[in-house]
């Protein structure tokens, strides 16, 4: 089951009222629980010029216990971009993702996946939404 997540927005070196470019990382999580696949969408409250990069990583639940031999392991790839304007040059502005999430460990627990988008980014300042964490 697929459904769009909300992010935050973070970047540098903002104008009130102009759409400027900076580099900007857009950051979100979700929980995932119980081991095996899932995928989500991730619309980004902003345009990326270029293919943003990927970054990710995973904390155990505070309701689940490590278990050796059992540690949960965490893998994320973006499995389709969604663009727009592609008579900009190239693929055009990027404005959400497809991601994939491959989660191992022990059955019944529950894991953060935290994601970060990092790129530069065509942004007004005051157009952002706040994140939400989701349960997958």
């Amino acid at each position: 089951m697929r459904r769009p997540i909300l992010a935050t927005v973070a970047a540098a070196n903002q104008t009130v009222g102009a759409v400027s470019v900076r580099t900007t990382r857009l950051q979100g999580r979700t929980q995932v629980l119980g081991v095996g696949e899932v995928s989500f969408d991730v619309d980004f409250p902003i345009k990326f010029i270029e293919v943003p990069h990927l970054s990710f990583g995973a904390e155990l639940d505070k309701t689940s216990v490590a278990t050796a031999t059992k540690f949960p392991t965490v893998s994320v790839c973006v499995t389709d971009w969604r663009n727009e304007d592609q008579s900009l040059g190239h693929e055009g502005l990027y404005i959400g993702a497809s991601l994939g999430v491959v989660v191992g460990g022990q059955a019944g627990q529950a894991i953060w996946v935290h994601w970060t988008f990092d790129g530069k980014a065509l942004r007004t300042p005051l157009a952002t939404k706040e994140g939400v964490d989701d349960v997958l």
